[in-house]
């Protein structure tokens, strides 16, 4: 269920609040300003808090993170090439 958006209030102005656009192609535009410190290709962990959408930014995890995750998992190398195979089927 979605949350339910916070009305505007025309009596005072000066207290808008910032505004960001969700587009057709699930994209989130937000002003510009707002994301000043960052850059093109950062990332943000994305929490949904009480209806809020709350970014964090983070650093990706170095590869050889992902790969001691997939081997703490026990996925093997048939694994991936099992599942490559069936989707490849679907």
């Amino acid at each position: 269920m979605a949350a339910e958006p916070m009305p505007m209030s025309a009596e005072s102005p000066d207290c808008l609040p910032m505004v960001a656009v969700l587009t057709g192609g699930n994209q989130l535009t937000i002003i510009d300003g707002v994301l000043d410190e960052f850059q093109y290709g950062d990332y943000f962990e994305v929490v949904i808090d009480d209806g809020r959408i709350v970014l964090t930014p983070i650093e990706p995890a170095p590869i050889e993170a992902v790969w001691a995750k997939i081997a703490a998992l026990g996925i093997t190398e048939d694994d991936v090439a099992d599942a490559v195979k069936w989707a490849r089927g679907h």
